[in-house]
């Protein structure tokens, strides 16, 4: 029975042929079947036809896919699995049960006829895969009886059609058994393959990056001299197929962490503010985060942790917000952070809702926040701040909000204004981390530092200050201690005296900024002698002493990649719009490639931030200061927009431009 729904579904048929009459049985295949429809089914798929997991004869089977498909609708997506024998040099058969040897059309299936049967139906996008012998000469049949029906037919209105066939083997290749399917489970559910150009934050992943994953885990399990197989595609639009790991959007991350399998209930507890600097490497900070806890328990109004860029108001920020969450804590008594002292006095979700407002107008924001608190979200396209305030108040209790990154929004000032008024009118209680001048006005020599937030919330506001800090360069010290000496990339580890001497010296440069101490102990670790005479000066000095250090040959390819993400919007530039806007800022008329991309995610995830935005992974710059720092190299801001927009905008060769991505720039 066909799923009834107006929205999209993605229907999952596997027919895995494992036991023959007149062929050699395939004994691996019905367990190997089950276990990738496992898998898949209630991850973004929905198993139908679960008998023919087992196979059938040809009567059965055509008896059961015939009418399938004639019933699945125009907002149905498809993602048929054939594993089995498969005959022919001319004609490609697919072989079930009372086949006989030589196959033929009367007691086979023409692969060519599945491809009708498809192409007739409603359905909107397809992904078909033939994992049996010659199974690309089965692939080009099919897909020439899909283009010459789809030819004659016309799409329904707001239907993208997209049909991809994927073959196991070449027209001239006997397919080895379970080789294949093992490998379509292992880069649909293992996030380590390096050729994935997705994460877990994608929703949906594109027929094209699916299939050069499979090319290298394949290529890597045949080796040299393996031929592969040709895929075959129409339409535009390839993103369609469900991530199964796809969990929904995770907490900002740089890359380096994320890969390190950071476990996953640590790396979501930080809601959707800024994961920072997690688990054991987060270091000190005892009596801020004393005071905020308390706040949290006893507070009320408007409290604001502020200080200058690079102090850690982030970080501060993300670990409170672990600490807030069950999950973190059962992963702290565990002893799987080192770092937790807190869990103890911290009420259980004390924060209804937490976001990072960078790139996020006020509508979006309070958007969020009712989402997180279980509000009525702001309907409409211009935002109302009364209808909002009332939606709160209907929540029955004072909500508990915290916001970092303020001085990010779009428009901060408003986004301040509506907080307040969140805390003086509904009674909400509500978190802030910002710089001290929220709009980025500069403050006036001998005007008092916290000025500008006191214009924005008023007098009555709280306001923690991490220059106040007097634990700071202690802290410091011992976060490049952990870096050194704790992580596995670290060539120092064993070295306890030099780790100390250079964890002091890095302190002291630092004067309490801990961005500062974030990139220089990177730097260090791969360094091949641990030296605190010669250190750099400030956190942009450090920023680029380690692209100078680490990059030495490829430095050129680095930055101009990491310029690009400077200019990105929003959340961040996507994988798809990353190396375009880079080619188009390139001064030296350099073309950025996907090649590229990949290795510098590899090799500078560190300053690299990985992020989620309408369902898919967007990337941006580890810290603001190196974005404003790429920001100024352009006196031209408007010949770089118009850049950037003319590279998103024309059409590239391989299809249309994704529209969320437009939005990503």
């Amino acid at each position: 029975m066909v799923v009834e729904s107006s929205r999209p579904q993605t229907v999952l048929v596997i027919v895995a042929q494992g036991t023959y009459t007149n062929w050699e049985q395939l004994t691996q295949v019905p367990g190997l079947a089950r276990k990738l429809a496992t898998a898949l089914d209630g991850n973004g798929y929905r198993l139908r036809l679960p008998e023919l997991l087992e196979g059938g004869t040809v009567a059965g089977v055509r008896d059961a896919l015939g009418p399938f498909l004639k019933e699945l609708s125009e907002h149905d997506r498809l993602m048929l699995y054939w594993i089995g024998h498969g005959s022919g040099s001319g004609i490609h058969y697919l072989v079930v049960k009372d086949s006989p040897k030589p196959a033929d059309a009367w007691m086979a299936i023409p692969t060519r006829d599945l491809g009708i049967l498809i192409a007739q139906s409603k359905v909107e996008k397809v992904l078909v895969v033939l994992d049996t012998c010659f199974s690309s000469g089965g692939a080009e049949g099919f897909a020439r009886d899909i283009y010459e029906v789809l030819n004659t037919k016309t799409d329904l209105p707001g239907q993208i059609r997209f049909a991809g066939v994927l073959p196991s083997v070449n027209a001239l290749e006997k397919a080895q058994e379970g080789v294949f399917c093992r490998a379509l489970e292992k880069v649909l559910t293992d996030p380590s393959v390096p050729s994935r150009r997705w994460t877990d934050q994608d929703e949906q992943i594109g027929f094209s990056n699916l299939g050069v994953a499979l090319l290298e885990v394949l290529g890597h399990e045949f080796g040299e001299g393996w031929q592969p197989p040709r895929p075959f595609t129409l339409g535009f639009d390839d993103r369609f197929l469900p991530n199964p790991r796809y969990r929904g959007p995770q907490p900002a991350m740089d890359v380096e962490t994320r890969r390190m399998h950071v476990p996953e209930a640590l790396a979501l507890a930080a809601g959707g503010v800024e994961a920072g600097v997690i688990g054991s490497y987060f270091k000190g900070r005892t009596r801020v985060l004393s005071e905020l806890v308390h706040w949290l328990r006893e507070g009320s109004g408007v409290l604001i942790l502020t200080g200058p860029p690079g102090s850690g108001k982030s970080a501060v920020l993300g670990r409170l917000a672990t600490l807030c969450n069950p999950a973190h804590r059962q992963i702290s008594e565990g002893g799987g952070d080192a770092g937790a002292t807190h869990e103890s006095t911290l009420p259980v979700v004390a924060i209804d809702a937490a976001l990072h407002a960078k790139g996020l107008a006020v509508g979006e924001c309070a958007r969020r926040i009712a989402e997180q608190a279980g509000i009525e979200p702001p309907a409409g396209v211009s935002f109302d701040t009364a209808r909002f305030l009332d939606s709160v108040r209907e929540l029955g209790r004072p909500p508990t909000v915290l916001v970092d990154a303020l001085d990010e929004a779009v428009h901060p000032l408003e986004v301040g204004e509506v907080l307040l008024r969140l805390s003086t009118e509904a009674g909400g209680r509500v978190l802030v981390g910002t710089r001290r001048s929220p709009d980025g006005r500069p403050l006036q020599e001998g005007v008092d530092r916290h000025s500008r937030l006191r214009f924005v919330f008023g007098k009555q506001a709280r306001i923690v200050d991490l220059d106040d800090e007097p634990d700071t360069a202690a802290d410091i010290a011992a976060y490049v201690t952990a870096r050194l000496k704790d992580d596995p990339r670290s060539r120092h580890r064993d070295d306890a005296e030099a780790i100390e001497r250079v964890a002091q010296g890095v302190a002291e440069r630092a004067q309490g900024v801990f961005l500062y101490a974030r990139v220089v102990s990177r730097t260090l670790q791969e360094a091949a002698v641990l030296d605190a005479r010669n250190l750099p000066v400030g956190p942009l000095e450090a920023f680029a002493d380690d692209l100078n250090t680490r990059f030495k040959d490829t430095k050129e390819v680095v930055v101009g990649l990491l310029t690009a993400l400077a200019w990105g919007e929003g959340g961040g530039l996507s994988r798809w719009a990353w190396p375009r806007v880079a080619t188009a800022l390139s001064t030296a008329g350099e073309s950025y490639d996907e090649a590229q991309v990949a290795s510098v995610l590899d090799h500078a995830g560190f300053h690299i931030l990985e992020a989620a935005e309408s369902g898919q992974t967007v990337y941006r710059l580890a810290h603001q200061s190196f974005t404003e720092l790429y920001r100024r190299q352009s006196a031209d801001v408007v010949g770089v927009q118009q850049a950037i927009t003319k590279a998103l905008t024309e059409k590239p060769l391989d299809g249309a431009v994704p529209a969320r991505d437009r939005n990503n720039a």
